[in-house]
């Protein structure tokens, strides 16, 4: 308890942390996001973004639009690097990437 009144966890008061991802999205920008988890991919940092990219690499369309469902923000960063001309190399110029 704490003066404020009694402290909960995120999973007592019903909060889903997907939530929090999606408003901690949405204070980076999209843009951003998508960035880091492209590089993340590209330069094999070991993370959880490079395995869930490394796996949508390998995905046909339907089994691309299931994983849509648990990481929209993956499959819409992976979607601009794979489609969107320019957009990769605009984004290693940007931050000064190796190329």
């Amino acid at each position: 308890m704490t003066a404020d009144g009694p402290t909960t966890t995120s999973w007592e008061s019903g909060i889903d942390e997907r939530d929090h991802i999606s408003k901690t999205t949405n204070k980076l920008g999209a843009d951003a996001y998508h960035e880091d988890i492209i590089i993340s991919w590209q330069y094999r940092w070991g993370d959880l973004n490079e395995r869930i990219l490394e796996l949508l690499h390998t995905l046909d369309l339907d089994n691309r639009a299931r994983m849509r469902l648990g990481f929209p923000e993956h499959v819409r960063a992976y979607e601009r690097f794979s489609r969107e001309d320019g957009w990769w190399s605009g984004v290693q110029k940007r931050k000064n990437l190796p190329l």
